[in-house]
């Protein structure tokens, strides 16, 4: 076992018995509970090595039958599909172990479009359910069937916050309501010009405006967004935000990192999974990649 799956394996042991029955059920959303926290603690494990290892789930079934799983293959998988609601909770209590945190000087934000399907099989089904996209490349259609990635990144280069988006949700949008990401929104905010929007700049810009204020004493939140202009604005970056951008290269080599097929942290989501499964192998990557920046 490898130093990630160890760190993995140590946190969630801790995080796992530190919560009580009722904690447990109300994170899963179940009246019941008939699981021990042993049985909690294989079966997220089981998600976590599906992705870390790249081991099918019939694969990891068969290899711990003899041990500890006593019941078949599809009540196997029902269970795996439940227990995969557990990783935004364990991403979010992870990094607090950690302490990776939003930084008071510089975080950077980002989306990136995370493949499902390959395009030969897209059907009218997925059409009907908005997981398409249509991009231009090199003067050719290219379609995408899948979800789209929002990560919030550290000037450390740690993941502090992550959320899969519907694969057709408009960058603009996503920082229209400041409100919900608040606590996201700390110093300079570093985003590409998807993100540039006249009335976002202005709404998260009124936290603070110079860098004289982003070293001030009291706990207000203080934030500037540095994103390149829409050309319409006939503006563009200062000499110090241009050098400041410069920096968003860091969630660039993430996602490079993340999509690469000989990467430690490879994210796939494709395969005929459950959305709550392919959305657990997404923050499962998140946590083998901060893992990985802490050790």
């Amino acid at each position: 076992m490898t130093i990630i799956a160890q760190t993995f394996k140590k946190e969630l042991n801790l995080i796992i018995n530190s919560l009580n029955k009722s904690s447990l059920r109300q994170i899963l959303c179940r009246q019941r509970l008939k699981f021990s926290k042993i049985d909690i603690i294989n079966y997220v494990h089981v998600i976590f090595e599906h992705t870390y290892a790249q081991k099918r789930f019939k694969t990891l079934f068969k290899h711990h039958h003899q041990s500890w799983v006593k019941v078949n293959y599809s009540t196997f998988m029902n269970n795996v599909l439940l227990f995969s609601k557990l990783f935004k909770f364990l991403f979010d209590e992870i990094n607090k172990r950690l302490k990776i945190k939003p930084s008071k000087l510089l975080n950077i934000v980002d989306t990136t479009l995370i493949e499902e399907k390959e395009e030969r099989f897209i059907n009218q089904k997925d059409w009907n359910s908005g997981r398409v996209t249509t991009r231009t490349k090199h003067d050719l259609k290219v379609r995408t069937c899948g979800s789209k990635g929002l990560i919030f990144m550290n000037r450390f280069g740690q993941v502090y916050y992550g959320s899969l988006l519907n694969i057709n949700y408009s960058d603009q949008n996503i920082l229209k309501d400041s409100a919900a990401y608040n606590s996201q929104l700390k110093g300079f905010l570093l985003a590409d010009r998807g993100f540039s929007n006249k009335e976002v700049r202005k709404r998260i810009n009124n936290k603070g405006t110079d860098i004289i204020s982003l070293f001030n004493r009291s706990n207000q939140p203080v934030t500037r967004l540095i994103s390149p202009y829409k050309k319409v604005e006939k503006k563009s970056l200062t000499e110090n935000e241009s050098r400041l951008y410069r920096r968003r290269w860091r969630i660039e080599t993430l996602f490079q990192f993340l999509k690469d097929p000989y990467s430690n942290c490879k994210l796939t989501m494709k395969g005929k999974y459950h959305q709550q499964i392919k959305k657990a192998k997404f923050f499962t990557a998140l946590i083998q990649f901060n893992i990985l920046t802490t050790i």
